[in-house]
């Protein structure tokens, strides 16, 4: 039912809306956020995080550009008494493509690379492990757009594709490596706002 909703809703916007694109030499200018909370048997978890970001329109609706991110992440389980934190930073340049539908409604498509850093503190049954992380990471985000007005535009990243490599280091054991691959539609969402100058 609300599926149906928010189609119902997305259709009465673009049949509202007048036809608008991105234009050669605008600069965009916004800024993502995420918040995510899951609540489980014996435990508890908690993220949220903003990506602020600069784009210079380089062809009618491609966009090339650099986002910066931030986020914290909280884990709780009482099952084992144990509660991580992490802190994460990090930066990605992108290419974006808005693919209009109907009118000021439309999809896109961004490739992006990037680094990271996370420092995080475990407390296992009253034993604390401090880690940190260097990572890099690759990926495939889709999201939906909306031009409300011309100078501003409301986007929803519905999750993505992506490579993550990183080296990890912790006061308990040496020195390890992970990489991962992950595909994650429609599971996890960030909801932006850019302004067109």
């Amino acid at each position: 039912m609300k599926m149906r909703s928010l189609l119902m809703l997305t259709f009465i916007m673009a049949m509202l809306s007048s036809h608008a694109q991105i234009q050669k030499g605008d600069v965009l200018l916004g800024a993502s956020i995420g918040v995510n909370t899951n609540n489980y048997s014996g435990g508890s978890s908690s993220n949220a995080g903003i990506s602020p970001r600069i784009g210079v329109v380089i062809g009618t609706n491609w966009v090339l550009g650099a986002r910066l991110s931030a986020g914290v992440s909280n884990t709780k389980s009482e099952t084992i008494d144990s509660k991580t934190t992490t802190t994460n930073l990090g930066a990605t340049v992108f290419v974006r493509k808005y693919m209009p539908v109907k009118n000021k409604l439309g999809w896109y498509a961004e490739l992006g690379a990037g680094v990271g850093a996370v420092n995080g503190k475990t407390t296992n049954s009253g034993i604390e492990n401090k880690q940190n992380a260097f990572s890099y990471n690759a990926g495939f985000i889709p999201g939906v757009y909306y031009h409300a007005t011309p100078k501003i535009l409301l986007s929803v990243d519905a999750g993505g594709i992506g490579y993550f490599h990183s080296k990890n280091k912790n006061n308990v054991t040496p020195i390890s490596k992970t990489s991962s691959f992950g595909l994650n539609f429609l599971s996890s969402f960030s909801f932006g706002i850019d302004l067109v100058l």
